[in-house]
């Protein structure tokens, strides 16, 4: 039980099912979901639902894009078009 404790400590699983198939593989013990939640739950685990962490914008570089994108704005050629495009992950249920 103690490398299960290690490894747990290092790695993190999202469901309880894909600790089973760890144990089972590893160790060649069947769990079932309910079971190996008991088990960690003996070992001193518990379980959270991850949640999201909000970025924290640095006020001076927003008011500086703002100032940038108001100035390409307004010197822009009218058939210009402009196109943002967001760099991060999408969530789902976000």
């Amino acid at each position: 039980m103690k490398t299960l404790d290690k490894h747990l400590e290092q790695k993190i699983y999202m469901t309880a099912t894909e600790i089973a198939a760890y144990v089972e593989q590893t160790y060649g013990v069947k769990f079932t979901s309910k079971g190996i939640t008991k088990l960690l739950h003996r070992l001193g685990f518990s379980s959270r639902l991850p949640k999201q962490v909000s970025g924290k914008a640095n006020a001076e570089l927003q008011k500086a894009f703002l100032e940038q994108y108001q100035e390409f704005k307004e010197t822009k050629k009218p058939e210009d078009s402009i196109y943002f495009v967001d760099g991060v992950h999408p969530l789902h249920d976000s």
